[in-house]
């Protein structure tokens, strides 16, 4: 897989791959043509062509290291980005390779996302292309307002610092911008505000035209605009706007077959999937994120908001027959879908018929499964095909499984693994305690007697957009590491974390330290009350990133009831 080459590419881009949380070595994207007979990917810096029909793969000897490649929805032609320029190739012609659109400046580059959007919106790319093959939508990045830091590696002496441009709390962001760019190098500006909304959220091109997502400063509000191809000049096709602020649904802004905008918004207490100005599912079901937006189908990820531990797979149908029923009918299958209609909380009727694809509890489970149901589930889907990954608390790692989807789901494969099993497989109790329901899980060392008094690790993430309680046995694997070594783990999710429905999410708003601290407390607390072998006079606290800042947190606050701590990559200074 042509590893050795990492070591000769740019910082930028292994900071881009940091961004996308990139920590393995291989093939970790790859795009394809709208007919999926081709698929390129990025491999140590050089370009990579598969042929799916012929099931080969060609390194195409292009000027690298190539970042990004996009093959063009007829299968003819790559872009890429190279030196913050976007390039673009005929695929059987590699003397073809050029620069498309490219400036002198070096703070300016074209077709990739800038820090922001890849590191707080998740949106990881910059070049869209039309569905004919004719242009592309692509985001210019200017970094020059942005404030340099200089980083130096205590590993390295011996080297100079590094430059880094970060927009840190309060200062000056990177001017971005996005441009209709044709094959012959021309381009039209798509037209906006960006004093006003200078966040480039999101974008793409569908058979309905470009479009865009914006956010402005405060993140308070989103656009979502259609964009001339012509002329740049855009249309407002949907705006929300919350006085904490807008969280925009993975895999949305998106558009059915007619025209539909398919957005996510906070409604009534939850996230929900929005069609065309309506919402479409019911009160009592956090939507999480999109998987798929079909011509009138949708697949998406959901919770019910009292239980953000587990996690199913949706469609939501555009049209359904009259059944007389408030919400759809069942869809059956082999791995179940949802067998009595879904309502929404003594709600009006919702539109459309909804039906859950992954199994309930109560439903048969597979043989390989273990004897309940219920887990972490994920989509990818396309056409009447449906992937579905599914992860438990019964056994180690992901089951992934191929169906086909017509009047009901039918398996038709899986998808080996060939992962390595750890020699101890956790062992997970999970729980919601104290008044607030906190999700605790608790994990207790090989051998446990019912009498042994066990000092306590607390091993929480505890903020923003991050679980770590969840029905799945790999999110605690370290944790049961350092329960046999003598500790009673501790997992918590508070306020703050994603899943509990809005006003859970913005119940650390303003306050990134009481309710956060509080909640990892009263759930010991209380634990304690239904486990008496934990020992609180011997409480320690260890965490990554936001769990690094409340380890530090919590000794420093609270030393009474935390007595030692253990801060990874803590955030130490909240303006930074």
């Amino acid at each position: 897989l042509l590893a050795d080459g990492d070591d000769d590419l740019p910082a930028w881009v292994m900071a881009r791959r940091e961004r996308a949380r990139e920590g393995a070595a291989g093939v970790t994207a790859y795009a394809t043509d709208s007919r999926h007979t081709v698929a390129v990917a990025a491999l140590a810096g050089q370009l990579v062509a598969a042929d799916l029909r012929a099931g080969t793969a060609r390194l195409v000897d292009v000027p690298g290291p190539v970042v990004d490649p996009r093959v063009d929805p007829t299968g003819h032609r790559v872009t890429w980005v190279r030196d913050r320029a976007l390039w673009i190739a005929e695929l059987d012609d590699e003397t073809s390779a050029r620069p498309l659109v490219e400036e002198p400046a070096p703070d300016v580059s074209w077709g990739v996302a800038e820090f922001i959007a890849a590191e707080e919106m998740d949106r990881y790319r910059g070049h869209w292309w039309a569905p004919d093959g004719t242009a592309l939508l692509v985001a210019r990045v200017d970094e020059g307002p942005v404030p340099r830091w200089w980083i130096a590696d205590p590993a390295r002496p011996e080297q100079a610092p590094t430059e880094v441009a970060y927009p840190a709390a309060g200062t000056t962001d990177a001017d971005v911008s996005a441009w209709i760019v044709h094959l012959d190098g021309s381009r039209t500006e798509v037209a906006w505000d960006r004093r006003a909304w200078p966040y480039l959220a999101q974008a793409g091109w569908d058979d309905h035209g470009p479009y865009v997502a914006l956010h402005p400063r405060d993140q308070g509000a989103i656009e979502v605009r259609a964009v001339d191809p012509l002329t740049g000049a855009t249309t407002t096709l949907w705006e929300d706007h919350d006085e904490a602020w807008v969280e925009r649904l993975p895999g949305t802004p998106a558009r059915l077959a007619d025209g539909r905008l398919v957005v996510g918004a906070d409604r009534d207490g939850a996230r929900r999937l929005v069609v065309d100005g309506t919402p479409v599912t019911p009160t009592d079901l956090h939507v999480r994120a999109v998987a798929h937006v079909g011509d009138e189908a949708i697949v998406v990820t959901a919770n019910p908001v009292d239980d953000a531990t587990v996690l199913d797979v949706w469609r939501w149908e555009a049209t359904a027959p009259d059944h007389g029923q408030p919400g759809g009918e069942a869809l059956g299958g082999t791995i179940g879908g949802a067998d009595e209609p879904v309502g929404n909380g003594g709600g009006p009727a919702l539109p459309g018929r909804l039906a859950r694809l992954t199994r309930r509890p109560g439903q048969a489970p597979r043989e390989d499964e273990g004897g309940r149901a219920g887990g972490v589930h994920g989509a990818a889907a396309g056409g009447d095909i449906v992937v579905l990954r599914r992860s438990c608390l019964e056994r180690w790692g992901a089951t992934v499984t191929v169906h086909r989807l017509d009047d009901e789901l039918t398996e038709v494969a899986t998808i080996a693994s060939y992962a390595a099993q750890p020699a101890r497989l956790p062992e997970v109790s999970i729980r919601h305690v104290g008044s607030r329901r906190l999700a605790t899980a608790l994990v207790l060392p090989e051998g446990a007697g019912p009498d042994q008094r066990l000092p306590v690790l607390l091993d929480p993430y505890g903020g923003p957009h991050a679980q770590r309680v969840v029905r799945a046995q790999a999110a605690y694997g370290t944790s049961q590491w350092f329960a046999d070594q003598g500790y009673a783990v501790v997992v918590v999710d508070g306020r703050g974390t994603p899943g509990r429905g809005s006003d859970w999410e913005r119940g650390v708003r303003f306050d990134l330290a009481v309710p956060v601290l509080e909640d990892q407390l009263d759930a010991l607390a209380a634990l304690a009350e239904e486990e008496p072998r934990l020992d609180l006079s011997r409480v320690a606290i260890r965490g990554w990133s936001f769990g690094g800042y409340l380890a530090a947190l919590a000794v420093l606050r609270r030393p009474d009831a935390v007595h030692a701590a253990i801060a990874g990559a803590p955030v130490t200074e909240w303006r930074l």
